[in-house]
């Protein structure tokens, strides 16, 4: 069995994307025109709405593979970063720390 990177793997994963992206569009495109030039009904939007909900769920999964560790803390600390109270946040950090410094300071009490 291959042995791929993961750095290929999500090349790969991206480079099918795309080309079920292209697929999809020119797809569309085209049974949209069979269906204006050659039929009475419309009847082209029932396979496009279901190839385009095929095509969301690859989306999602393709996205939901690149998720890990590192992407979950860099996310939270973009998040964190970006907040309006970002002032709010530090005070409640440095009480935090500070309550768990004195915590460690003081004895315990055995009765």
């Amino acid at each position: 069995m291959e042995t791929v990177e993961p750095d290929e793997s999500i090349a790969r994963r991206a480079k099918i994307h795309r080309i079920h992206l292209v697929l999809f569009a020119i797809s569309s495109v085209a049974l949209c025109v069979i269906d204006f030039l050659w039929f009475e009904s419309l009847w082209f939007y029932w396979p496009v709405m279901v190839w385009g909900a095929v095509f969301g769920v690859h989306t999602l999964y393709c996205k939901s593979l690149a998720v890990d560790e590192d992407w979950a803390d860099a996310r939270a600390n973009r998040i964190h970063d970006k907040s309006y109270d970002i002032g709010h946040i530090r005070d409640i950090e440095a009480s935090f720390k500070k309550s768990q410094a004195a915590e460690k300071a003081t004895p315990e009490k055995h009765e």
